[in-house]
């Protein structure tokens, strides 16, 4: 993780976050899928296990919880691995990523086969949001090596999301329960995210957290109840925020279900 911290889940061959086989219960997880072995080299077989970012996460968290470590702790990115030297990223706007294999209509849909790839079967590039402190390269790749870092698979949205123990500072087990049925206070004032930074830390940023000292519901690891935070804005180009997968807390393998607010009045279980 040192001198990999991102991976990339999205870029205009499709998307390598999850599967169906893998996610069974989450109705995006057929969204663009990488499936086949690029080159497509003889007397190889795609494999759904092992090949899917999210399934990562979940794997680093049961050797976390079995073996001390876990060598998954990457952020996500997503881009274009455009050669054309130019980024398809809308949909409505898509020239191709292959330059003269399909820069244009015909040439895209004529079903030709690169490496393995029918030029068919390509959309538009990923995206990579990052939360830098500042517009330089400096700030942008010290962001990216502690991973403050979100993909989207084209649209310009915001996304944040934290995670604190802080956030429900002496709360008991079963006032957690019931926490976030009324917003608190921070999240209402102006000055939000300096108390987000304050009492947690960035999700997926290198965890400074100290789970065995601040354990609030059991001796388990199974059963932390660890507060999050999550904001997303969207753009008017967008078609608007939908539900995205949580890991609920470390040392569990499966999606945990959360009730959050997506704007306009609507809420919708991450799950």
């Amino acid at each position: 993780m040192r001198n990999e911290p991102l991976i990339e889940i999205k870029q205009t061959k499709g998307q390598s976050e999850t599967h169906p086989a893998l996610s069974p219960n989450d109705e995006f997880a057929d969204y663009e899928i990488w499936s086949v072995l690029l080159g497509d080299p003889a007397g190889r077989i795609p494999h759904i296990v092992g090949s899917y970012a999210r399934q990562a996460l979940k794997d680093g968290l049961a050797l976390q919880d079995v073996n001390g470590f876990n060598p998954y702790k990457f952020g996500f990115g997503a881009a274009s691995d455009s050669h054309s030297t130019a980024t398809p990223y809308m949909q409505n706007n898509y020239f191709g990523t292959l330059g003269a294999a399909d820069g244009t209509i015909q040439q895209r849909m004529s079903g030709t086969v690169l490496s393995g790839i029918d030029v068919r079967t390509a959309g538009p590039a990923g995206l990579t949001g990052v939360w830098a402190e500042e517009n330089t390269r400096a700030s942008i790749f010290n962001a990216m090596q502690r991973k403050e870092t979100f993909a989207v698979s084209g649209p310009h949205i915001k996304v944040r999301f934290f995670g604190g123990w802080d956030y429900a500072a002496g709360e008991t087990a079963d006032q957690l329960k019931e926490f976030w049925k009324n917003t608190p206070d921070w999240v209402k004032d102006a000055n939000w995210l300096k108390a987000a930074y304050d009492g947690g830390v960035p999700v997926k940023a290198q965890n400074r957290m100290n789970f065995g000292a601040r354990r609030r519901v059991s001796t388990s690891v199974r059963q932390f109840h660890l507060p999050l935070f999550i904001s997303g804005q969207s753009t008017p180009r967008a078609a608007g925020l939908l539900p995205a997968p949580v890991l609920p807390s470390e040392g569990s393998q499966t999606n945990g279900r959360f009730r959050v607010a997506i704007g306009g009045g609507r809420t919708a279980l991450i799950s």
